[in-house]
């Protein structure tokens, strides 16, 4: 054995050591992350209270799926809705910066549906807390879109035309001007 195979070996397990603890450290950032995002979002803690609970019996655990009469299908339990309308309203609303032209059902997000199209819209929670997917619509936000937890924003601004996309389904047809994020 030269002294050029136990010097390459130990470079070698050096090397392995810096890429272990490069990606230990990527990954560790990465989860609390996460965690931080879902806390900010909303999605870590208790009730309406503010208790938190560390029984696992007491968690907020998906329930199994439910058909209702109407033809709907709905995930309930979660807090989230995932719908399928089978009957439901489609309207045509019209994306302007993203300069196209999307059927929405009236139990899809504006934000979903703009995705689902391929469409690049700003958003970060999804949940109506943070604002980042603000949008203005072309008359009162009351009446065209209803939205399921919009805490970014008021009624006066709602009235006013700002929606947030991420908790918007429409109820009639209008035109959606997203990238407003600033002006609320």
């Amino acid at each position: 054995m030269d002294g050029s195979t136990s010097s390459e070996t130990t470079e070698e397990a050096a090397a392995e050591g810096t890429c272990v603890d490069s990606c230990l450290r990527r990954r560790v950032l990465l989860g609390v992350a996460a965690t931080g995002a879902m806390a900010s979002a909303g999605c870590l803690g208790g009730g309406e209270d503010g208790d938190t609970t560390d029984d696992p019996e007491e968690t907020d655990a998906p329930e199994e799926t439910e058909m209702p009469a109407n033809g709907e299908q709905t995930t309930a339990g979660n807090g989230m809705e995932t719908t399928t309308d089978s009957g439901g309203q489609t309207y045509d609303i019209e994306y302007v910066v993203q300069e196209a032209t999307v059927g929405v059902g009236s139990t899809e997000t504006l934000l979903d549906a703009g995705l689902d199209e391929g469409l690049e819209m700003p958003y970060q929670c999804e949940v109506g807390v943070c604002g980042e997917c603000a949008a203005t619509v072309d008359g009162d936000g009351t009446e065209l879109v209803e939205h399921d937890g919009a805490e970014a924003i008021d009624e006066a601004q709602m009235a006013d035309g700002y929606v947030l996309p991420c908790v918007a389904e429409p109820r009639a047809e209008f035109s959606l001007t997203t990238g407003k994020a600033d002006e609320i």
